[in-house]
């Protein structure tokens, strides 16, 4: 028979051991009326021991007719935040989002506490509040409408994000039924995001910006990617550019082209045509599933979190 002391112990091994396994893998937040799916990597169970840790926060946001959940089993997301002790959250779009499952990004009727834009900047907080993130690293991705309201906070918060990952996404201010042509400038799109920003137009100079899409991507107007590119290469204000080496990009098919837009030698735009993929998130492994994400593609998630926290301006 067991004394009261022995089951005691058993007890508590038995809690430290569920609290190690915890870590490096995926965790589901109930949060406002929907879920968030949160991956935590390992070494965030040094940190408890540590109080100066601090980790990264990458939110992504998934497309139309897409899930969260695709973007947890299939993103490509866990090599990554380990390897850049960056916590990844992806959330599902509020109330169901709009126009089948969208993001809504449409217009420029923009707050930072209405539509989707407080319901992210809330979860930002809460995460905050919840985990040992640096302020200065906290960054933010999408694809197709995820990338639109990525351009949408990127505008209206750049003091919250230090930097934005765009893939496939049409441009600020636009509508749904603009998704398959350019419906707008770099002038007027340059014009709406120091409007959105507000006071707070002075960060958006200290973004770091990557795009990156399919060269056969059919249902969002390839153009738009260039033209988003354009927009942060000008007002971060770069000076130059140079081409990006493809074959020494991660993952499992690197051709197309790039570009590297630089300010004093740093890149802090980067422009990705990856060939061979359409509409999709580009994870850079294993088969099609015709989940809109590309796995015979760049390792996206590899290369983001490597672009992003190299070149932070803040810190």
């Amino acid at each position: 028979m067991r004394t009261p002391n022995a089951f005691k112990f058993i007890v508590i091994f038995l809690l430290n051991a569920l609290s190690f396994m915890t870590y490096g893998a995926w965790h589901t937040l109930e949060f406002e009326s929907t879920s968030v799916e949160i991956y935590l990597p390992q070494k965030i169970e040094n940190s408890k021991t540590n109080s100066k840790a601090r980790f990264s926060l990458m939110i992504n946001l998934h497309g139309c007719a897409q899930k969260a959940q695709h973007l947890k089993e299939s993103g490509n997301w866990e090599a990554a935040g380990e390897k850049y002790n960056t916590i990844v959250a992806i959330p599902s779009v509020p109330d169901g989002g709009v126009y089948a499952g969208c993001w809504d990004y449409y217009g420029l009727n923009h707050k930072r506490d209405n539509r989707n834009s407080g319901f992210i900047l809330s979860l930002v907080d809460k995460l905050k509040s919840s985990y040992p993130i640096a302020s200065k690293s906290v960054f933010l991705s999408g694809l197709s409408s995820g990338g639109g309201q990525t351009l949408v906070l990127s505008c209206l918060a750049p003091d919250i994000f230090a930097g934005i990952g765009i893939n496939a996404a049409p441009s600020l201010g636009t509508s749904a039924l603009d998704v398959g042509n350019v419906a707008t400038s770099v002038d007027s799109m340059i014009k709406d995001c120091k409007s959105l920003a507000n006071n707070n137009d002075k960060y958006l100079k200290s973004l770091v910006v990557s795009v990156i899409y399919g060269d056969n991507d059919y249902i969002v107007d390839r153009d738009y990617n260039t033209l988003n590119a354009q927009v942060f290469a000008k007002m971060i204000e770069t000076d130059s550019k140079e081409s990006i080496k493809m074959s020494e990009l991660p993952g499992s098919n690197t051709e197309g082209t790039g570009s590297l837009f630089l300010k004093k030698g740093k890149p802090l735009v980067s422009l990705i045509e990856n060939k061979g993929i359409g509409h999709s998130w580009p994870a850079g492994q294993g088969g099609d599933k015709g989940d809109f994400i590309g796995r015979d593609s760049v390792n996206y998630p590899m290369y983001l979190l490597d672009f992003l926290i190299t070149n932070n301006q803040r810190l």
